[in-house]
């Protein structure tokens, strides 16, 4: 059996809630990319890449639907 960090665990969750808040069908691994923004270590290691934090968070709101696949 897996065993998971507490920090990834919580943004599993947190991924899980965002698909279903937004009537996804599935919990994808885009969900989980916005939900870690929120997560303090991964945020950090994000910015260290040279991700806008700040951006990804609006991207969170505004992407649309697509086709054949739910966007965030």
């Amino acid at each position: 059996m897996p065993s998971f960090t507490r920090t990834l665990e919580e943004a599993i969750h947190r991924a899980v809630a965002l698909a279903n808040i937004r009537r996804h069908e599935l919990a994808t691994l885009e969900h989980l990319l916005l939900a870690l923004i929120d997560a303090p270590e991964a945020s950090k290691v994000m910015k260290a890449c040279g991700i806008d934090i700040r951006r990804a968070r609006e991207h969170r709101r505004l992407l649309p639907a697509r086709a054949g696949y739910d966007a965030l």
